[in-house]
């Protein structure tokens, strides 16, 4: 409701999960581990 009243419209579709592989022990944590910082992320404060 926040985002539609001011103008974005919400993009994400919500659909049945396929299979799932669990990644290896060394990706588990990964943000933990690396500081907590994610470096591929960039935040928008949007409210």
């Amino acid at each position: 409701k926040i985002l539609r009243e001011k103008g974005y419209t919400i993009a994400t579709e919500v659909t049945k999960a396929g299979f799932f592989w669990k990644a290896e022990d060394k990706h588990q944590q990964y943000y933990t581990k690396k500081g907590g910082n994610p470096y591929c992320h960039r935040y928008i404060q949007k409210f």
